[in-house]
């Protein structure tokens, strides 16, 4: 007698009804995995009454110093700067030409004055001779280098001599505005000049001893004995006052 395997009936498609018990199931042991990780976890423990104080103030510290220490952004809508104090909005600096450079180093927009611009937009290549702060003249070379087309500069390079074995040549030159008048033939342009510190210790020196001078004659009209006692202790070294 041969035993015979009962044959395993085919299996088809799963229908709506199949698919939704599965979901369940499945949804089933999510929450029940859940649950036990749940009681597995220990508990976070209690912040005692003493400290919840301490963590507050702590926040707020924390929260004062982040809003003092942020970068603090500038309301400058017109866009002023040194370099256009009526503002890049209204009234925007002027493009460079060309690539302009000062001894190899390229100019930019950015840092330049609206008359620097306008100065550096009207140069041409040549040679030029230029005078320095102490009298001595130097020659200034402006290189061209041509755009392909040939109708107009892909960069222009003021040259200056101010190298040397003596490490003179580098001082002594007027400031780029004015190199560039000197090149153009337009005369020179400087700001007032300064007081220096020195003139002004003088100065104040000055008006002191004219205060005391006029104080001790207010004196001398009602206390003349007062006024010729100070006026002696003033007159003698400062150690001896």
């Amino acid at each position: 007698m041969t035993d015979t395997v009962p044959e395993t009936p085919a299996l088809g498609p799963a229908g709506p009804e199949d698919t939704a018990d599965l979901a369940a199931i499945v949804d089933r042991l999510v929450t029940a995995r859940l649950a036990a990780l749940a009681v597995a976890a220990p508990a976070a423990p209690a912040v005692p009454d003493w400290l919840a104080p301490l963590i507050a103030n702590q926040q707020r510290v924390a929260d004062t110093l982040a809003e003092h220490t942020k970068p603090k952004q500038v309301d400058n809508p017109e866009q002023k700067s040194p370099f256009n104090p009526a503002g890049d909005r209204d009234h925007p600096r002027p493009e460079l030409k060309c690539d302009i450079r000062h001894c190899g180093v390229s100019l930019s927009r950015s840092t330049l004055t609206v008359t620097e611009l306008d100065l550096l937009n009207r140069l041409e290549p040549g040679e030029f001779w230029v005078r320095k702060t102490d009298g001595s003249e130097e020659k200034v070379t402006i290189v061209p280098k041509l755009l392909d087309t040939g109708d107009g500069y892909a960069q222009l390079n003021i040259r200056m001599d101010v190298k040397d074995e003596t490490g003179t040549k580098k001082h002594g030159w007027p400031s780029l505005a004015n190199l560039c008048r000197q090149i153009l033939g337009e005369p020179e342009v400087h700001p007032p000049a300064r007081r220096s510190a020195a003139a002004g210790r003088r100065a104040a020196r000055a008006g002191e001893a004219d205060l005391t001078a006029q104080t001790l004659q207010d004196i001398g009209r009602t206390r003349p004995e007062i006024a010729a006692s100070l006026a002696t202790m003033l007159d003698r070294p400062a150690d001896r006052v």
